[in-house]
């Protein structure tokens, strides 16, 4: 309730609009300032060249008065516009916040990144250590795993284009490999012509590899990103 009534305060207090205002209000000062500056200019010439002094009024002070709060109150509106502390009351914000911390959950950088690294799928990978990338891509292409923040929104969709195009790879130059198939490799070891397309799998070896690369680095700065975004929050998440 509490958060709810600061919010609506905060919006009131600093809406879009009140920024126009604040423009509003320092122009309105300056121009009550110029008729008094100039009548103050020409009088310090007349008293100084004809010994005569001038009298002003108070414009100059009420004008003065509106530039500084006008000033004092755009300067508040850019620190709570920034203010993390204001964005954590903001539904998009938590929103953004509880799907960093889940998809931390389900492809942490250790361990599932880190094995990933040394992933040779010339010799063969275990299946199971691609899993959680494979649960990604089927249950993170959908609107409601959509960030509202347009950068941290772009890492998760690069993620998605990279995971999706790995398993493309996956699919087309990989063989299942073990008794329980629980092993992928480019060569089909079965086969009694495979020493026939070394060169063909190494070269399926390394592109599969290149978009891996890729993959982990996209991976490494969503993370990072992520953390700048969501610091508090992601600490508490044990990767």
């Amino acid at each position: 309730m509490f958060k709810l009534a600061l919010r609506v305060l905060i919006k009131y207090i600093f809406s879009d609009f009140s920024n126009k205002m604040t423009k509003m209000v320092v122009v309105f000062g300056l121009l009550l300032m110029a008729p008094t500056l100039l009548t103050i200019i020409f009088g310090a010439i007349v008293d100084q060249y004809f010994n005569k002094e001038m009298k002003g009024d108070n414009h100059l002070m009420f004008g003065l008065c509106l530039v500084i709060s006008g000033l004092v109150h755009n300067l508040l509106y850019q620190f709570i516009k920034k203010s993390k502390f204001v964005n954590k009351l903001n539904p998009a914000y938590i929103n953004d916040q509880m799907l960093f911390n889940e998809f931390i959950k389900l492809v942490p950088s250790s361990p599932v990144i880190e094995n990933l690294r040394w992933a040779d799928f010339y010799a063969e990978v275990e299946r199971v250590k691609y899993e959680p990338l494979r649960m990604f891509m089927h249950r993170w292409d959908n609107a409601e795993h959509i960030f509202n923040d347009l950068e941290i929104e772009k890492g998760r969709s690069n993620i998605m284009i990279l995971t999706n195009k790995f398993f493309e790879l996956i699919g087309a130059y990989t063989v299942p490999v073990g008794y329980n198939s629980e092993y992928a490799s480019v060569q089909d070891k079965n086969s009694e012509r495979s020493q026939e397309f070394e060169c063909r799998n190494k070269e399926q070896a390394d592109e599969i590899h290149e978009i891996l690369e890729s993959l982990i680095l996209a991976h490494q700065k969503f993370i990072t990103l992520g953390k700048k975004m969501y610091l508090l929050e992601s600490r508490k998440i044990k990767e």
